[in-house]
């Protein structure tokens, strides 16, 4: 029998709240729901202050070191970029570090950017315009521009970065300095991500969190699996990359970047990462149809595996992890579970500051929670659905099928 109170003058009272006569099955499932989405949440904060804790600023970085005389190639691969090469390209070619060099690689551009490059590099001995007239079987195209940017040059070191990436002068020197001092083999920079609209930022700071917890950002420079990658800005010793197979192991990768940190991790070589804010970012001028058909390969891919199954399960998860603690809006049968939801519902406000500050967008981006989740979950699945329809992926102008995806992925969770 349920605990009843105490009666007075012979007249009893009502069941406690929260015992099993006052409580249905959905007040249970709600219950559950908000208890795990308050661990949760709790947990994220903690790792959250862990990776910001763990990961140096690149601007507090040394400018002199060991890598002034070190050969370094920004190899930077493009495709119908010819907005991004005249303005976000042509900018990097202020640095004038020593011992620096550029190559562009054009995967056969229709917009003009194989004008674009092969103009840069008549006007700047440093730079090498490559143009890429056709993608061999089994490679994906951006993969292949990668490799073909690597056989032009004899550098001592790689730079590997995004056509889109705003890079400060000093930023390179500054990481290959790092990377001198460290005894690295590999290091990610993660980008600042520039001002574009309130929900969009909102959004973007929700991805990068999701990676950055994936892939355990706190633990990169220790043993294990930890590994993070990042295509706008990513470095990469010459030597450790042909020990470790070259970029051939990854010809049919979507992933490129992140299956590279793993790679080099897994042939023992040191890795790391830092924040490049105030020297490396990147500002998103899409709309938010465009950021969803971007997401796609991505999503597909590394989130989801190549299976619409594990996408799904994804989102139901995501949706019950992180929406959890707004279950406390319904009338439950427990006392304080509108206190205690509303503390977990503060602690994903908070999440979102604090990644916000990191990558120096504005804080109102912060307060989209939790529609930047909801739009997240959407993204996923619309991925998901998308991909699987057409089985498989449009990248580069050539689409891949997901049964050659699944033959030459090399990027997994550990």
């Amino acid at each position: 029998m349920p605990p009843r109170r105490p009666s007075i003058n012979g007249v009893g009272s009502r069941p406690f709240p929260g015992s099993r006569e006052n409580m249905s099955f959905l007040d249970a499932v709600a219950i559950v729901f908000l208890a795990v989405g308050t661990v949760y949440w709790s947990l994220v904060l903690y790792f959250t202050i862990r990776v910001i804790r763990s990961v140096p600023l690149l601007e507090r970085m040394d400018e002199t070191g060991n890598g002034s005389g070190l050969r370094v190639a920004v190899i930077i691969p493009v495709w119908n970029q010819a907005e991004d090469v005249a303005g976000q390209v042509r900018d990097r070619l202020r640095d004038d570090r020593p011992n620096l060099e550029f190559i562009l690689v054009d995967g056969g551009s229709s917009d003009g950017t194989a004008e674009l490059i092969d103009e840069l590099a008549a006007t700047d001995e440093r730079v090498r315009a490559v143009h890429v007239e056709e993608t061999p079987g089994g490679w994906l195209g951006k993969v292949y521009a990668m490799q073909r940017g690597v056989e032009e040059t004899a550098a001592e070191w790689y730079i590997f970065s995004d056509a889109d990436t705003h890079v400060e002068p000093g930023a390179v020197e500054r990481a290959l300095s790092l990377c001198e001092k460290r005894e690295l083999d590999y290091l990610a920079v993660v980008p600042e991500l520039y001002r574009s609209s309130y929900l969009l930022d909102s959004i973007f700071q929700v991805f990068l969190r999701i990676m950055l917890l994936a892939e355990r950002a706190w633990a990169v420079d220790r043993g294990g699996g930890a590994a993070v990658g990042s295509a706008a800005f990513h470095l990469v010793r010459a030597s450790a990359l042909e020990h470790a197979g070259g970029l051939a192991e990854l010809r049919f990768e979507p992933s490129e970047d992140v299956a590279l940190a793993q790679m080099i991790k897994r042939s023992g070589g040191r890795c790391w990462l830092v924040n490049g804010r105030g020297f490396v970012g990147v500002h998103f001028h899409g709309s938010l149809r465009e950021a969803m058909v971007e997401s796609e390969p991505g999503v597909y891919a590394s989130l989801g595996g190549f299976s619409l199954g594990r996408i799904c399960f994804l989102a139901l998860l995501l949706l019950l992890l992180e929406l959890g603690p707004y279950f406390f809006f319904l009338p439950l049968g427990i006392p304080y579970h509108e206190w205690i939801g509303t503390a977990a519902v503060i602690l994903g406000i908070i999440v979102s500051i604090l990644v916000c500050r990191w990558i120096k967008l504005p804080l109102g981006a912060a307060f989209f929670f939790p529609i930047d989740i909801v739009v997240v979950i959407y993204l996923i699945i619309r991925a998901g659905i998308v991909c699987r329809l057409r089985d498989g992926i449009w990248s580069w102008g050539s689409f891949y099928p997901t049964e050659m995806l699944r033959l030459g992925r090399r990027f997994s969770y550990r």
